[in-house]
């Protein structure tokens, strides 16, 4: 991992395939597993934080986006289950994962629609969990839409 350097993440990327987004999700994703080397006390800095993101190829944002069909084939590929509605809440409101592990059914006004995102997890360095304010440190309604009203009734059920 040491043998990581600026110079060799810059070569490799020459040689990725797919479009600037691919590369600039693919480096980030790179980025994060060296911090935690680097928070891990295995590498003495990130190498990934001093390459510059590749240049956004001119595309239509929404040729990113799952089309509905897709959204279902990806659910119905997770097992039934937590996993599921997991997916099909970060789906279907946009959240952070971090939002979509603390979310709990008194933030949920399902006869309004709407779902209160008060509060985030996210792992310690150690492993534990920390509950916190949300990234924009106030809480936020996210409209629930017809497509995750199953998921969230599915969540609720048995619980108060």
């Amino acid at each position: 991992m040491r043998d990581i350097t600026p110079t060799v993440i810059e070569s490799a990327m020459t040689d990725w395939s797919g479009s600037s987004y691919t590369k600039i999700d693919a480096l980030a994703v790179l980025s994060r597993l060296l911090r935690g080397a680097h928070q891990q006390g295995l590498i003495g800095y990130n190498p990934a934080r001093s390459i510059s993101r590749p240049e956004v190829d001119e595309v239509d944002p929404r040729s990113r986006a799952l089309t509905k069909e897709e959204v279902d084939l990806v659910l119905q590929m997770i097992p039934e289950g937590v996993y599921r509605r997991y997916a099909a809440a970060l789906v279907y409101t946009g959240g952070r994962a971090g939002e979509a592990t603390a979310a709990r059914v008194v933030d949920v006004d399902l006869p309004g629609r709407v779902i209160r995102v008060r509060r985030s997890i996210s792992p310690g360095r150690h492993g534990e969990l920390i509950e916190q304010t949300p990234k924009s440190h106030k809480w936020r309604p996210v409209p629930i839409v017809d497509d995750f009203v199953p998921y969230v009734e599915e969540a609720m059920e048995g619980k108060k």
